[in-house]
């Protein structure tokens, strides 16, 4: 009877080993499990990180270099008219920006203005400006030695011009049937694009022929600015 009841403690410890064991195995097999779920979940937002689409958009334009110029008006008129009969031997007719002036002679001056040269492009650019006549030329061979053809190219709107040596601005110049660089640097902006160009004439008694309409033609010119 001893002998059989050594044998049951024996078992019965060894049945309480087998069932701790199998709790551990269990316990085990749950991290286990819950481990396995946690990389599932994290690798899956790895993959959900990685499977994404992208577009791109662009805007693309170019702004291309305009270069012109334009006079404004395009004629001083001064239309007929005559040298007073009062002993004048000749008149003097002139332009000064939004102005004019007679003198010794019945031109009418209303109405008369210089030209304006305005930059109408959108850089900055260098301006030529030419005239096909000189004063000979103009008024032709008199006898008369008081004759008088001059220009002068100054600022309508400050900065319009870089006229470092170029043409002096703002000064009386005999005509000469030749091409002047005005200046390197001709504004493009619309706040500093325009220059006035003024016409002087001394009219000799004796100019041309009676009733020939005296005429000149200028061409204002622009390219590429050369650097100051």
């Amino acid at each position: 009877m001893k002998a059989k009841s050594i044998k049951k403690q024996e078992l019965s410890s060894v049945n309480n080993i087998l069932g701790v064991m199998a709790v551990v195995v269990v316990v085990i097999a749950v991290v286990s499990l819950i481990t396995t779920f946690a990389k599932i979940s994290e690798i899956n937002k790895e993959l959900n990180a990685y499977a994404t689409a992208t577009a791109t958009g662009y805007i693309n334009l170019t702004v291309n270099t305009a270069l012109a110029v334009e006079f404004t008006p395009t004629v001083i008129y001064w239309g007929p008219g005559l040298i007073n009969v009062s002993g004048s031997t000749n008149a003097n007719i002139t332009t000064w920006g939004n102005q004019s002036r007679v003198q010794g002679g019945n031109w009418s001056n209303a109405t008369i203005t210089g030209l304006i040269i305005k930059n109408t492009g959108n850089v900055n650019a260098s301006l030529n400006f030419s005239m096909i006549k000189n004063v000979t030329d103009f008024f032709g061979l008199t006898s008369h030695s008081s004759k008088n053809y001059s220009i002068n190219i100054s600022l309508k709107e400050s900065g319009s011009c870089n006229s470092s040596n170029n043409l002096p601005l703002n000064k009386w110049l005999a005509a000469n049937a030749s091409t002047w660089r005005v200046c390197n640097n001709f504004g493009g902006d619309g706040s500093y694009n325009e220059l006035w160009v003024d016409v002087h004439l001394t009219i000799p008694y004796d100019a041309n022929t009676t009733g020939v309409v005296i005429t000149d033609t200028y061409t204002a010119t622009v390219e590429s600015p050369i650097p100051s």
